[in-house]
C-alpha cells in the first residue's frame, strides 16, 4: 500500500537533513475516558475485521470492554510526502513531456515525464498558477520523498519526551525545548487529541516504493 501524508515545510526539511525518524498523526476515533489502557495490536481474532487494529481496555486484565481502531498505515506499507510545491518549468523531449518541480523546503527535481498529452495538459494547469501550491494539491508524480513504514505505535500525548520530539524533527530554539515546540505544533494542528499513531519511517527511492506497493 502506498499513501500520501501532508507535511509542513519544517518537517520536510527535517527529513531532508536526516533529523526526522517518525511522524505522529492523531488517532481519529480517540478512546473514551473509561478505556485508556493500551492493550496492544490484535494479531488474531475470530472476527477477521478486528485483526490489525489497536485495542484499548479498562485495565490490564480485559473485562470485555474494548475500543479498537485500525491505523492508516501498517509495517511494510509505503508513504510519500505531500509538501508545498510549484511547477517551475515544462518541456518536451523526443515526444515526451516533462515538468520541473520546485519545493518550498528547498530543491528542484524533474519528477514527471509522460507521453500522455492529456496528462501533460492536466499538469499544465499547475504551471499557470502563481506562487506556491498547497501540499494537499500535490499529485504522487510530483513527490520526491518516499518511505517504508517500519513500525507503528499508539502513544499518549503525555508520554512524548524531549528525545521523541527531537526524533520527530523538532529542535530547541528561542528559549524553548523541542518538546515545547512539539506541543505547540500538535495543539495548533490537531487540537485536543490525546492519542496518536507514531509511524516510524525508513527512506526509500521512488522506484522502490512504486514497485513494491500493492
Amino acid at each position: 500500500m502506498l499513501r500520501g501524508e501532508l507535511f509542513s515545510t519544517d518537517m520536510v526539511r527535517a527529513y531532508l537533513e536526516g533529523r526526522k525518524l517518525h511522524t505522529a498523526r492523531p488517532i481519529k476515533t480517540q478512546p473514551p475516558e473509561d478505556l485508556q489502557y493500551p492493550y496492544g495490536f490484535i494479531t488474531g481474532s475470530t472476527d477477521h475485521r478486528e485483526a490489525g487494529k489497536f485495542c484499548w481496555t479498562h485495565e490490564e486484565i480485559c473485562d470485555g470492554r474494548t475500543h479498537t481502531v485500525m491505523p492508516k498505515h501498517h509495517p511494510g506499507d509505503f508513504m510519500y510526502c505531500r509538501e508545498t510545491w510549484a511547477v517551475s518549468d515544462v518541456y518536451g523531449e523526443g515526444g515526451a513531456f516533462g515538468f520541473d518541480c520546485s519545493y518550498k523546503g528547498g530543491g528542484i527535481v524533474r519528477p514527471c515525464i509522460t507521453r500522455d498529452f492529456k496528462r501533460y495538459c492536466e499538469w499544465g494547469k499547475f504551471f499557470d498558477r502563481d506562487g506556491w501550491i498547497p501540499s494537499i494539491h500535490m499529485p504522487r508524480e510530483a513527490a520526491r520523498l518516499f518511505f517504508r513504514i517500519s513500525r507503528v505505535e499508539a502513544m499518549r500525548l503525555d508520554d512524548v519526551t524531549e528525545e521523541f520530539a527531537r526524533e520527530d524533527g523538532f529542535t530547541p530554539h528561542d528559549g524553548n525545548s523541542a518538546l515545547v515546540w512539539f506541543h505547540v505544533f500538535w495543539q495548533a494542528t490537531y487540537g485536543d487529541a490525546q492519542w496518536m499513531w507514531v509511524y516510524w519511517t525508513d527512506p526509500v527511492t521512488k522506484e522502490e516504493a512504486l514497485t513494491n506497493a500493492q
